[in-house]
């Protein structure tokens, strides 16, 4: 995320479309979805929008000029953003909890959250009218972003898996970026970055009851690449994460390999078939037969120890 792994690409590709120019397009894109949607809600009512309706209008939460003080030089055709600016929404969690029943549809927990993706082996169900009702506000969607920001399992971000139906449970965040403008897997690799997690540390350290607020996450600070750059980012940053699991799989092999073999020898050597064996050696028997001579022997040569002399009152020992 500061740009070394595509250093060369940008060199062969300079005439790409900047970040700067993106973020102009993902600022016009809100603006005219919220027109149209507020249009559409006057329409429905059979009512013309008033005057000044657009002043209405709430632009995504920027980064502070102390933050982008803080925050170091990019490549460039990068630029600087907030989780805001390239989310189309983020909504929060219901706060309740779920009504668990044996069948239905996927509700997830924190529990399921590991860096990057859902663990699913394990999961716990909601009933039609339950998920209906954890859906309200925004349907997750395949290749949308779950982020934990609540307890034990706190700064973690997830995509959402294809084929996947699933509605929320608690202490976590529905983000969904700008389709063809940002890649959701993008957003998630950030969010379980080394810089974000800094963030997260320090806005919860020393806190008995970790949670992050939603407007702290609204501003976290996202390098912005452009969107074809954002691709490439993602195809070597998963080849290289694989290959590192591919390393870390045959190191555990190996580990369990080298367990075996010692197993293997110590057997070997206790059954004398690590050394060829020489008929013309002193028998186990006799050496033992010399051990036990020579424990005898030297429990003769003690010394018992002296018995002090009795006294009596008025005695005097001969």
């Amino acid at each position: 995320f500061r740009g070394d792994l595509t250093r060369d690409w940008r060199a062969a590709n300079p005439d790409v479309e900047p970040a700067t120019e993106l973020l102009a397009r993902l600022r016009q894109e809100r603006r005219q979805r919220w027109e149209q949607a507020e249009r559409a809600k006057y329409e429905a009512k059979g009512k013309t929008p008033p005057k000044n309706w657009q002043s209405k209008y709430k632009e995504p939460q920027p980064l502070t000029e102390t933050q982008l003080a803080e925050l170091q030089e990019l490549p460039e055709g990068w630029c600087w953003a907030s989780t805001d600016t390239v989310s189309e929404v983020i909504v929060d969690c219901p706060h309740s909890t779920p009504k668990w029943s044996d069948a239905g549809e996927i509700c997830i927990r924190t529990t399921n959250f590991r860096p990057g993706f859902l663990d699913l082996t394990q999961v716990k169900y909601v009933s039609k009218e339950t998920y209906e009702s954890r859906i309200a506000r925004l349907k997750p969607e395949p290749g949308d972003v779950v982020y934990s920001r609540e307890g034990g399992i706190l700064g973690i971000a997830c995509s959402i898996p294809d084929d996947t139906t699933l509605c929320l449970g608690q202490r976590m965040m529905l983000m969904r970026t700008w389709k063809g403008l940002v890649e959701g897997d993008y957003l998630t690799m950030i969010l379980n970055s080394p810089q974000i997690l800094t963030i997260v540390q320090r806005l919860t350290g020393g806190s008995a009851s970790p949670h992050l607020n939603v407007g702290d996450i609204k501003a976290f600070p996202i390098p912005l690449p452009p969107v074809e750059e954002q691709r490439v980012i993602l195809t070597q940053t998963k080849a290289l994460l694989g290959f590192g699991s591919r390393v870390s799989g045959i190191a555990t092999e190996c580990t369990n390999d080298l367990t075996t073999l010692t197993q293997s020898v110590l057997a070997k050597a206790f059954r004398g078939e690590l050394v060829p064996q020489d008929p013309n050696d002193e028998p186990a028997s006799l050496l033992l037969a010399r051990l036990r001579q020579q424990r005898e022997a030297e429990a003769a040569t003690k010394k018992k120890p002296k018995r002090k002399a009795a006294r009596k009152k008025g005695i005097t020992a001969a």
